[in-house]
């Protein structure tokens, strides 16, 4: 009997993060279970020159290098189905329609995996000028984000949400043989209002549970009050810059009491991770005893960081997926806080299940099947 085969499709960051590590897990997952596992990425590198950025905001929607990638996999393989994790900038929709098409013809699944807002927003953020915005959202109408130029500069705005725009016109994510899989109820229901004729089905990421925590090997000696640890993207609208201005100029109220742990003198803040804002963090860490940076860690030292730490710290101001640090820290039994004081076990559950890599993979080739 020939082997199964599995076809992954995705658009690689500029900085790994979550999404590629979701999509590695699922390669090693199908792996596990019998597949062989082709994995189609394309990355940064494609759209790094200038007349290499214009062939790319070409083919966003129009047919080119990536589509015709896309289809000869599918020819030669012919895999049981075809997975998207993340389509733009480097896939398109071109691709997205050879696989629709081709999986009608075939009979076969085409999934896509909704990790973030950029089925409506451009930025993929509900983030706008600092601030969360669903006016996208709201009107039905991606063309906002050209408008007020939500990825900070026209052309590529403009692209981005005449792409979106032109795959609703087309009706792509609205296909009867598109399946999206939301990581949470909330998207679940905002794609079924929007999309009918699609199949939405829910399901988060999966938390690895470790088999053992190894301390980061930069963690110094204990601070004497309370430590939270942040683990993530330091961008700004995952709170970074607010919280560093928190640490260094906040002040509680009249009271002198405060559930924002950010006010709280006796606390300090260990951070991990990459991103734009590094270099605020570094700055700050060098001369607030509050804030000791750790760099990117390797993914098994973070459980032991969290444990060491007693506790997380979620400041995202915009909308999370499936925030896998966080909902590790509640697995593990540490405490989660955020701007308001230490989260209750009901506020996680908006969430979703937390599922460890074997059933989720199971759950993920019903799905897929």
């Amino acid at each position: 009997m020939a082997q199964r085969r599995a076809l992954i499709v995705h658009s690689v960051y500029r900085n790994r993060g979550g999404e590629e590590r979701m999509v590695d897990l699922e390669c090693g997952a199908l792996q596990q279970a019998g597949y062989k596992t082709l994995l189609l990425t394309r990355g940064p590198e494609e759209g790094s020159s200038l007349r290499s950025k214009a062939m790319l905001a070409v083919g966003l929607v129009a047919p080119g290098a990536a589509s015709h990638a896309l289809e000869r996999a599918l020819r030669e393989e012919d895999p049981e189905f075809v997975h998207f994790h993340n389509l733009l900038p480097h896939w398109g929709f071109a691709s997205l329609q050879k696989a629709l098409d081709w999986g009608l013809r075939k009979g076969r699944k085409v999934a896509t995996t909704i990790h973030n807002q950029r089925w409506i927003c451009a930025n993929g953020l509900f983030w706008r000028d600092g601030a969360h915005c669903q006016k996208c959202l709201d009107q039905q109408n991606p063309l906002w984000g050209a408008v007020h130029v939500c990825r900070g500069n026209l052309p590529e705005s403009t692209a981005y949400a005449s792409a979106l725009t032109w795959a609703w016109t087309r009706n792509l994510y609205n296909h009867p043989g598109h399946t999206l899989i939301a990581l949470n109820e909330t998207t679940a229901v905002r794609l079924r209002r929007h999309f009918p004729c699609a199949t939405v089905v829910v399901l988060p990421n999966p938390v690895p549970l470790p088999s053992q925590q190894s301390l980061p090997r930069q963690l110094p000696a204990a601070w004497s009050g309370q430590r939270l640890a942040v683990v993530g993207r330091l961008s700004a609208e995952k709170g970074i810059s607010r919280l560093i201005s928190e640490i260094r100029w906040g002040r509680v109220g009249a009271d002198g009491t405060s559930a924002n742990p950010a006010l709280d003198p006796h606390t300090q803040f260990v951070i991990a991770g990459d991103g734009p804002l590094k270099e605020l963090v570094e700055a700050e860490a060098r001369t607030n005893p509050r804030v000791l940076y750790l760099g990117q860690l390797p993914e098994e030292e973070v459980p032991g960081l969290m444990a060491a730490c007693g506790g997380v710290f979620h400041g995202s101001l915009v909308e999370e997926q499936s925030p896998t640090a966080l909902r590790l820290a509640a697995c593990l039994g540490h405490g989660v806080w955020s701007w308001e004081g230490r989260l209750k076990a009901q506020d996680l559950k908006r969430w979703g299940a937390i599922l460890d890599v074997a059933p989720w993979r199971e759950e993920l080739l019903r799905i897929l099947r």
